[in-house]
């Protein structure tokens, strides 16, 4: 499996930023996501190092690919309830989670908004 999702999100990612930056996906499981960019010089910030924004981008796309790896499908309710908020011009993510292997866990509640 974890070679399909990795072939999978190279795919998916070829056209995209991570694309722009030659990331590699190289495993994807429930347990660990490894990838890798290769440095070249338009990479590289003035100052010598790698630009803030390239780690950040491989640091948010593997966090991203990871959790689509515990992520249910959403419910058409769900999808319309966050579609009127954002509608409404409203924050849409006022709440705050945990993460556990295997487990979503909310920890706090939007002020007026009913439990899921």
């Amino acid at each position: 499996m974890s070679d399909e999702r990795a072939q999978f999100l190279n795919d998916f990612g070829r056209d995209r930023l991570p694309g722009m930056l030659g990331l590699e996906i190289l495993t994807c499981t429930a347990e660990r996501v490894t990838g890798r960019i290769p440095v070249t010089p338009p990479l590289i910030a003035g100052t010598g190092f790698l630009w803030a924004p390239v780690v950040i981008a491989l640091a948010d796309t593997l966090c991203a690919y990871g959790t689509g790896v515990w992520v249910r499908p959403v419910s058409e309710e769900a999808t319309a309830q966050y579609e009127a908020l954002v509608t409404a011009g409203q924050l849409p993510h006022q709440d705050t989670y945990q993460l556990r292997v295997g487990e979503l866990q909310r920890t706090e509640t939007v002020p007026g908004m009913p439990p899921r």
